[in-house]
């Protein structure tokens, strides 16, 4: 949020896991939709708030799995690669996800379709750690 322009003002909004990763990818995708239909009169931060694997060092929730760093590194790929393709959750197979220990479907697929649907071609990569074990990413896509 300290990302957001001066004077901003927030909504939030959670989504669950659904226990489908097709309901959650659904969600996400219905929320961004929710979003990008309202008629905004002023400028709108969107801001996804998800971790990428929580398995990447001995101190992470689930421990320190391999499919941590393979699940990190496929996230921060579809980043780079297009915001939109993060709508496309089922190019990460469902099983890394569940290995990985990743709850962030829904958020992804709502950044993604959000990016998609605001013409957001490129995310700038600020900020890529796992100080608990747990991925965190802060990036940034502009209009």
């Amino acid at each position: 949020m300290a990302l957001a322009p001066e004077g901003s003002r927030f909504i939030c909004c959670g989504i669950a896991e659904s226990a489908t990763a097709d309901g959650s990818v659904a969600i996400g995708i219905a929320l961004a939709r929710a979003v990008h239909s309202l008629d905004w009169d002023m400028p709108v931060t969107f801001i996804a708030s998800a971790h990428t694997a929580a398995s990447l060092s001995p101190r992470a929730p689930l421990m320190e799995r391999p499919e941590g760093q393979e699940f990190d590194a496929a996230v921060v790929g579809l980043l780079r690669e297009g915001p939109s393709r993060l709508a496309e959750s089922d190019s990460i197979p469902s099983e890394l996800w569940a290995r990985g220990g990743s709850c962030s479907r829904g958020p992804l697929a709502a950044l993604g379709e959000l990016a998609r649907l605001c013409g957001v071609d490129t995310f700038e990569i600020l900020s890529h750690e796992w100080p608990v074990g747990v991925g965190l990413v802060v990036a940034r896509g502009n209009l």
